[in-house]
């Protein structure tokens, strides 16, 4: 099969539809698939061995590791896609990159299937601050639910996703498949050598949290909460992001500055010596709609404490970990309820959830999905 994957976002970007969208490229190669992955241009230097097609993009001033990708010229893709007709148009973007992958798939007469990634109306809260509240949703939402219908498949990386859209549009046609785990080397050191190569403290416990950080990821929920733990607790923020000079505005108000090292972006694939070194993973954001920061977490056995949000429930709670509310207070309090816990049954729990969510298993379904929309189309 010949798959063409259109995307937003690429490594060397370091987020989650960025890897995600690798990943199930690489998996579709694995099994004899032809794959070309249509991405906006990268400033940085690109050491994917994917085949990729670059269309031109510009420095974002906000978030510099996000590219804002600029609409790609349509004849220019189609001639160097050259003879060959595609099977599948996989887009992963809903908005104009997602109207080219539309017109691609009608060139050639195509399915055309869509992953939704993100709740899209808490993400238009945040960067379209210029519209009043209730008009940017009801845009965005207008606008994504526009381009479902035009889809053939939509992927939802959840259950709770895939519900909530087939109870706005009944006949969407929606099938669940999460990311698959991306395999993170672990580092061949103790976890007193893995502190000592990251400059952290022996002696406390290390919470940590991995992810973008921007507003909608919560993250001063993690500082306040901190400020409730007593000073035998030290926090590890890794990720980049246009939020972390406010973030560190907030650690110092807090007066915890102290008991936080910021890492700045770390490139997947090096993730391993922090989560080692964690003792707690730690999570605060409620616009999650899928489970692969989780799964990261749980396979290396780490206790988990996030904010209860439906990603969390369908992930967290079967793999041993604890939900809290919204707040620094009850937050807090189930940080120091977890390590109260078996932690020899969190780790039995984690591999069981882990063992099911191999890329493997997602390809397949991905491949069962793919077959039965082409014939169906």
């Amino acid at each position: 099969m010949f798959i063409i994957q259109v995307t937003s976002t690429y490594p060397p970007s370091i987020n989650g539809v960025a890897i995600g969208v690798e990943k199930i490229s690489e998996e579709l190669k694995k099994k004899g698939h032809q794959v070309i992955v249509i991405a906006p241009n990268n400033f940085k230097k690109n050491k994917s061995k994917d085949k990729i097609i670059r269309y031109p993009s510009v420095p974002n001033p906000v978030v510099k590791d996000y590219p804002l990708p600029l609409y790609p010229n349509f004849k220019k893709i189609i001639k160097i896609l050259g003879n060959k007709k595609p099977d599948i148009i996989h887009v992963h973007d809903p908005f104009y990159i997602g109207n080219f992958a539309k017109k691609l798939a009608l060139y050639y007469q195509i399915p055309l299937v869509f992953t939704y990634h993100t709740r899209y109306d808490d993400y238009a809260q945040n960067y379209l601050r210029f519209l009043p509240g209730q008009i940017k949703k009801k845009l965005v939402m207008k606008k994504v639910d526009g381009f479902c219908k035009d889809v053939d498949l939509i992927i939802s990386n959840s259950e709770s996703i895939k519900q909530e859209l087939l109870h706005r549009i009944p006949e969407l046609k929606v099938a669940t498949i999460p990311f698959g785990l991306p395999v993170i080397p672990k580092v061949n050191l103790s976890k007193k050598e893995t502190r000592d190569a990251l400059n952290l403290p022996k002696d406390k416990k290390i919470l940590l949290v991995v992810c973008r950080l921007a507003k909608e990821k919560n993250v001063p929920l993690l500082i306040k909460s901190l400020k409730k733990l007593n000073d035998d607790y030290f926090l590890m923020v890794v990720g980049g992001g246009e939020y972390q000079k406010q973030l560190e505005k907030i650690a110092i108000e807090e007066k915890v500055i102290n008991r936080i090292k910021f890492f700045g972006p770390i490139e997947h694939h090096k993730l391993g010596i922090f989560y080692q070194t964690a003792d707690i993973f730690t999570y605060s954001s409620i616009t999650e709609t899928q489970g692969l920061i989780f799964l990261e977490a749980l396979s290396f056995n780490l206790p988990i404490v996030a904010v209860d949000c439906e990603a969390a429930r369908e992930w967290v709670l079967p793999g041993g970990g604890i939900l809290a509310q919204n707040n620094p207070k009850d937050f807090s309090i189930k940080v120091k309820l977890i390590e109260k816990h078996d932690k020899t049954e969190i780790a039995k729990k984690a591999t069981k959830v882990v063992s099911k969510s191999s890329s493997q298993n997602m390809i397949e379904k991905m491949l069962i999905e793919y077959n039965q929309i082409k014939k169906s189309t």
